[in-house]
């Protein structure tokens, strides 16, 4: 491979991991002429310092500031915007990239317009206080309709393609961003690929609260994606009383089972998977409150 590539790493508040991050992209064996761009969200800890830092020892990293709102998709598009290649990859900057892995993975543009990668989830160890490997992840995830895409958290695609759908759809916050993504790709003709080795340590939420968030978002937005492509998936757009009814029945499901350790995290996201359609189909559906699309108009 002899084509640059472009890598975006979206920083919201991210002192606590962006370097030991950063150090991984160090080891990265980029083309010439790449460049890593990580994006400053309206951060007010040591992000941007962190990010100045190792600009100075690696002229390739740069700081490009995304300040006019907040939003990891914004700082995604702000960052693709601001690329020089036509090769984008994305990363996080809470999680670890795997650098053999990526060297390899940044090499699939040259056979697809974009792209997804494996993982490996890195999931806190309480007794321990840190983080520590678990399982590997090497299929790829799907559409409602069986489509393959890729997680933001290591995704790869062309600045072309990405022009040709309007970028990342800001209104989607908390997940589903990358699906909506995909399928405006795809309904364009554009060809995915699937790296299915891991190249990432994803970072998994250490709390109950922080994990019953993050599940909580996914259902609602679940919902939103679903209306947004209600004509492609029609059936999948949630019933109001279906989803009471499954909402009630996770409750006492969680009720029963919350005194036991081992099935408090599954009955807890459960819990807040159906909490979130519910709202979803509430806001969205019931009260037709869908958010409007906060796309390019290229």
């Amino acid at each position: 491979m002899n084509y640059p590539v472009t890598i975006v790493i979206p920083a919201y508040n991210a002192e606590n991991f962006l370097a030991e991050q950063l150090e991984r992209v160090t080891q990265l064996e980029l083309p010439k002429e790449s460049e890593v761009l990580v994006v400053n969200n309206r951060s007010t800890d040591s992000t941007p310092s962190i990010i100045d830092g190792f600009a100075i020892t690696y002229s390739y990293i740069k700081r490009v500031d995304a300040l006019e709102r907040s939003g990891v998709n914004y700082a995604r598009n702000t960052g693709v915007c601001a690329a020089g290649t036509d090769n984008i990859f994305i990363f996080d900057a809470d999680d670890l990239l795997l650098p053999a892995a990526v060297n390899q993975f940044v090499r699939i543009l040259e056979v697809a317009d974009f792209a997804g990668a494996g993982y490996v989830y890195y999931t806190y160890n309480a007794s321990r206080n840190s983080y520590s490997p678990g399982a590997s992840v090497t299929f790829a995830p799907h559409t409602p309709h069986n489509k393959p895409y890729a997680l933001g958290a290591a995704m790869g695609f062309k600045k072309s393609w990405f022009e040709k759908v309007g970028g990342f759809d800001e209104s989607y916050q908390g997940g589903h961003d990358e699906v909506d993504f995909a399928l405006r790709l795809y309904a364009k003709g554009a060809q995915f690929e699937w790296f299915p080795e891991p190249v990432i340590l994803y970072r998994q939420r250490d709390s109950h609260v922080s994990a019953f968030k993050q599940k909580f978002n996914y259902g609602r937005t679940s919902v939103q994606l679903a209306c947004n492509f209600r004509s492609e998936l029609g059936e999948t757009v949630p019933g109001f009383k279906m989803l009471v009814r499954k909402q009630v029945w996770s409750i006492i499901s969680f009720f029963k089972n919350m005194s036991d350790s081992e099935k408090l995290k599954i009955e807890l996201e459960g819990l807040a998977w159906t909490s979130g359609r519910l709202y979803g189909a509430l806001i969205y559906c019931l009260l037709n409150k869908l958010p409007a699309r906060e796309i390019f108009k290229l």
